[in-house]
């Protein structure tokens, strides 16, 4: 999973997403979004300007947390979920 640090970086430098977004020229809600983890969308365009405002490496804003491996209960598990079996009723013998 990629994370944002840009949050830490703002305070350390303290700075405010408000600042940024009129720095970078990017909106103010898109300047929080990206600060506070809500949106993790963003062209490379706008990660030049974040860094370009903040004096910074993209490496520094960004970083790679790696995610656990789902937990499987062992052969042929069907990710955690339990297989249902439908009852059936018996077959009847055909009318004659």
């Amino acid at each position: 999973m990629i994370r944002s640090r840009l949050a830490a970086i703002l305070t350390a430098q303290g700075r405010t997403p408000y600042w940024l977004a009129k720095a970078a020229g990017m909106t103010v809600p898109g300047a929080y979004q990206i600060a506070h983890q809500e949106e993790m969308h963003f062209r490379a365009e706008t990660l030049d300007r974040i860094c370009a405002a903040l004096n910074v490496q993209p490496g520094d804003v960004l970083e790679y947390v790696p995610t656990p491996a789902p937990r499987s209960s062992g052969p042929g598990s069907r990710g955690g979920r339990q297989a249902v079996r439908r009852a059936t009723s018996p077959t009847k013998a055909p009318r004659r």
